[in-house]
């Protein structure tokens, strides 16, 4: 092959093109390789994932499974994150043409130049993210790669021999909201709250010490998968009325495999069923009831005098059993009302108390989140 392609010989390059085209064709001879970038990634594709080629001429899709699903080819060669991927292709007179395709596979160059798949989903997945219109539908790559990441395996076609690894999703803070739904001021509020107010669990511990190390692209710092996760379920226990740092703590000790007991936030007027807030008051301050009562209902949970009080199943099953039991009390009666109470203790024995994990002793490397078997039933994607 031609080294020197100055001036005239400039030419030689597409002689040389030329030349390994013809190799390529009398290996794939149903391909005609006019278009060089997206014909060999058909041709990659088509071998990966043992699949077939469409009928000629056909519009929006390019091959087929062997149980009929249609599948788009599409090659980038030149990353850019903010670039659109035309789903149409070259069309412009046809709105629409995408929409014959059931299943959408990129392959290409990431940022770094390695080949990767960018994205192995069903089109209707994309469907939020798509821009452009009938004529020109695109969508932007920093959105393909994420939907690619949080659409389950089970979604995916089946590659028969080994194929590329996935492009790696650049999350931001401000992406969380296109996922999934968050409280209003989720973000702000967690951070404001890890940054100004002194944790009363762990001395010296903020926020970054519950996520993964953050990476750092053109001066931004972006989040993991890992991080996407932890920000998932911290929002799903505040939706339930849990503070935001007992909520990061459960998040995080849910994806480090430690079971904590669910907990309800404390309500007066459902603890009005059961007791007075001076008999609640009473009974948490009496030490006699501390080794019955979860440590979330006497709220010693984090380690201080102020701290939000939650009930567990299990004091719940006390505070029924003792709306029976103070049936046959009468009023006034202090020391026969205790003394029920504690019966009630006693017939539901509380577990082992819970002892929060310092987030800075554990490599969050060391831990798979399978981040799409976690949101996907709960984002806006489905």
């Amino acid at each position: 092959m031609q080294k020197n392609y100055k001036d005239e010989n400039v030419f030689q390059y597409l002689l040389d093109v030329e030349k390994l085209r013809n190799e390529l064709k009398k290996q794939n001879p149903n391909f005609k390789f006019s278009s060089d970038k997206g014909d060999v990634a058909e041709a990659y594709v088509k071998s990966v994932f043992g699949l077939k080629q469409a009928p000629y001429g056909e519009e929006g899709y390019d091959l087929l499974s062997s149980n009929g699903i249609k599948v788009s080819v599409k090659n980038i060669w030149e990353y850019n994150a903010f670039r659109g991927l035309h789903l149409s292709g070259g069309s412009n007179t046809k709105p629409n043409a995408y929409k014959k395709a059931d299943h959408l596979i990129c392959v290409g160059r990431d940022e770094n130049n390695n080949l990767k798949m960018m994205c192995n989903v069903p089109i209707k997945y994309l469907k939020k993210y798509i821009q452009g219109g009938n004529i020109h539908p695109r969508i932007t790559m920093r959105h393909l790669i994420k939907v690619n990441s949080l659409i389950p395996k089970k979604f995916k076609l089946n590659a028969v021999k080994k194929v590329f690894p996935d492009a790696i999703p650049q999350y931001y803070p401000k992406d969380l909201n296109e996922f999934f739904k968050l409280p209003k001021n989720f973000w702000p509020n967690l951070t404001m709250l890890w940054r100004n107010t002194k944790n009363k669990v762990h001395k010296d511990i903020n926020l970054n010490d519950f996520m993964s190390k953050k990476k750092k692209k053109n001066k931004h710092n972006f989040l993991s998968e890992w991080d996407i996760a932890l920000f998932y379920l911290i929002s799903k226990n505040v939706f339930k009325g849990i503070d935001y740092r007992t909520s990061t703590y459960f998040a995080f000790h849910k994806l480090i495999g430690i079971k904590l007991p669910e907990i309800y936030p404390f309500d007066k007027i459902f603890l009005s069923k059961f007791i007075s807030g001076t008999g609640y008051t009473s009974i948490k301050k009496n030490k006699t009831y501390s080794k019955y009562l979860s440590q979330f209902m006497t709220a010693n949970y984090a380690h201080a005098h102020r701290s939000h009080t939650y009930w567990t199943k299990n004091d719940l099953k006390i505070l029924n059993y003792f709306n029976i039991l103070k049936k046959k009390i009468k009023k006034g009666d202090n020391e026969n009302w205790h003394r029920q109470f504690l019966n009630a203790c006693k017939k539901y024995p509380k577990g082992n108390e819970v002892k929060f994990v310092n987030p800075k002793n554990i490599n969050t490397d060391k831990f798979i989140v399978n981040l799409p078997e976690l949101i996907f039933n709960d984002s806006f994607i489905k």
